[in-house]
């Protein structure tokens, strides 16, 4: 992914639209999404496909459009004719930086393609959907503050929209500089106290966060959980246990770098029990948010 999702033309508009290219300034294949019936747009720079049904335009149908391609007809004549169904991961041309002068329109700075989803609404208008949440071969869309800022994730693995891929651990850090740790470092067991300690770089101070599903889980794969699923009572031990995605497991957190609170699901916060943040050993459960030192978190790659 070259950029993340956007506006396919009028500002304002749902942000349909992602860019893609495999590498910097190389035209590679550009295959069908699924499976569908094609129409032949902006002089043969696009191709759109209609994925629902037999017919173009079909009421309730979704369409992906791809725009920017080469090699997409001969002497004007398309190479794959409009109406014609084809599967998925069928050629439907090149990236490239072409653009419909004469009604498209757009620009393009670099070698890539326009990918776009719309619906058609009960009335048979198109209407462009968001790229936001949605998923694509697996992996989770996510809008950023800007178009570079966007990234797409899967199995906790994360690509930015330049194209940069990374699985991160993270050391989780307090103020007293400590880290979350997993007792004793046993990372495989359930059930195990939750607690600061040492920062040792240990895999029992290795954590990921997944954003799709709130979950912080340790190098084997654990996720930090509020002990009998007492998400709301101030005082429960957090541990690690065998991730279910209940509420007991769901947490949001500040951006990698910043600190800031670790809330439950329940609007309570991890904390350092009794405030003793410098204390080797020191468990972990969960209280009111207060902002008080106890409860000051730092994510690290």
């Amino acid at each position: 992914m070259t950029q993340g999702p956007h506006v396919r033309s009028t500002p304002g508009k749902p942000k349909n639209s992602l860019d893609f290219n495999r590498k910097v300034g190389e035209s590679v294949e550009v295959r069908a999404a699924g499976p569908g019936y094609v129409t032949n747009q902006c002089n043969g720079v696009m191709i759109a496909i209609d994925h629902v049904g037999s017919n173009i335009n079909e009421k309730n149908g979704w369409r992906s459009s791809y725009y920017h391609l080469i090699d997409t007809s001969a002497n004007g004549i398309p190479k794959i004719p409009n109406n014609t169904f084809v599967q998925r991961g069928t050629v439907l041309g090149k990236t490239s930086t072409k653009v419909d002068t004469g009604g498209c329109g757009g620009s393009a700075t670099g070698v890539h393609t326009h990918f776009s989803i719309s619906k058609f609404n009960n009335f048979g208008t198109r209407e462009d959907q968001e790229w936001n949440g949605r998923e694509i071969s697996g992996w989770t869309v996510y809008d950023g503050r800007d178009r570079k800022g966007s990234r797409m994730e899967k199995d906790g693995s994360v690509v930015m929209a330049n194209g940069f891929v990374h699985n991160p651990k993270y050391s989780v850090k307090n103020v007293g500089g400590k880290c979350l740790d997993v007792r004793n470092g046993y990372v495989f067991d359930n059930s195990i106290q939750s607690q600061i300690y040492g920062c040792n770089n240990t895999a029992a101070q290795q954590w990921r966060y997944y954003s799709s599903d709130g979950s912080i889980r340790n190098i084997e794969g654990r996720c930090l959980d509020v002990q009998n699923g007492t998400t709301l009572i101030g005082g429960t031990p957090v541990q690690t246990f065998t991730c279910n995605q209940t509420l007991a497991q769901k947490w949001s957190v500040p951006p990698n770098g910043v600190t800031g609170a670790i809330r439950n699901d329940g609007g309570l916060c991890l904390d350092v029990k009794d405030g003793k943040t410098d204390i080797e050993s020191q468990p972990l459960w969960i209280y009111a948010c207060n902002g008080t030192a106890a409860q000051k978190w730092t994510f690290e790659d």
